[in-house]
């Protein structure tokens, strides 16, 4: 039982049981694989957003940077 859950959070048999002993939470791999996943989405986004920033920037007074208004 103890076996199945250190791998189940990823630690050692040793690390588990003293993680218990003196009662501090275990995180879960799981959670860290998804806040890695998390930190690689916000840096595509970030990505995203500076190449949209410069396509506004490079086509001011084209496309989308422009609104039209008729006097």
């Amino acid at each position: 039982m103890i076996t199945d859950k250190a791998e189940e959070v990823g630690m050692s048999r040793t690390g588990c049981l003293r993680a218990l002993c003196l009662n501090t939470p275990i995180g879960s791999e799981v959670d860290l694989k998804a806040v890695a996943d998390l930190a690689k989405f916000n840096g595509y986004l970030g990505r995203v957003s500076g190449l949209f920033t410069l396509w506004l920037a490079e086509t001011s007074g084209q496309g989308a940077g422009q609104s039209r208004s008729s006097v």
